[in-house]
């Protein structure tokens, strides 16, 4: 285990609550744990024991996000429809993976100090992404911010493929 000071980009009380969070080291790079703690990499950023980091290869771990959050709304589906408790863990885990989401398909790291002003230098991002963020962050633990999530996540994947569509036709193009 390592100890790392909360650096100021990541101070948030609804993910870091401590300013000393622990984190793992890890031995295989190859893994993909961007949960164990929340926001591993942009913490590890901060150690300077990663050499890649997902921000710098969007097409490659943004797709992996999406396969964490499905796994997620499965779960919250069901007891949101079920009304049943404890869905606040999942839910924080579900807002931080949206925020990895956006700033990774933006190319950069998390950002959550001043968070909304660092999205308005974003250009992949769903319609009126701070006001809904806003209101999710907020209320993180309403069956109408799951919601409000849930649409969020499809907006930005569409966001994120149609840049990726385009670039793949630019750089096309420029071979020809």
């Amino acid at each position: 285990m390592l100890k790392v000071m909360l650096p100021s980009t990541l101070a948030h009380p609804l993910f870091f609550p401590k300013n000393l969070i622990f984190v793992p080291i890890e031995e295989s790079k190859q893994s993909f744990r961007p949960l164990d703690p929340l926001f591993y990499y942009e913490l590890m950023e901060k150690t300077g024991n990663f050499d890649t980091y997902p921000w710098n290869e969007r097409e490659k771990f943004v797709p992996k996000l999406v396969h964490l959050w499905n796994e997620r709304l499965q779960v919250l589906s069901q007891m949101y429809h079920e009304r049943q408790k404890g869905t606040e863990r999942l839910m924080i885990e579900s807002i931080a993976l949206f925020f990895m989401m956006i700033f990774w398909s933006n190319g950069r790291p998390v950002c959550l100090n001043q968070w909304e002003l660092a999205l308005k230098d974003c250009s992949l991002t769903p319609v009126n992404v701070v006001e809904r963020l806003t209101f999710i962050v907020n209320r993180p633990f309403l069956y109408h911010s799951f919601i409000q999530l849930q649409e969020l996540f499809q907006e930005q994947q569409k966001q994120l493929a149609k840049a990726l569509a385009l670039n793949k036709k630019k750089s096309l193009s420029v071979e020809n």
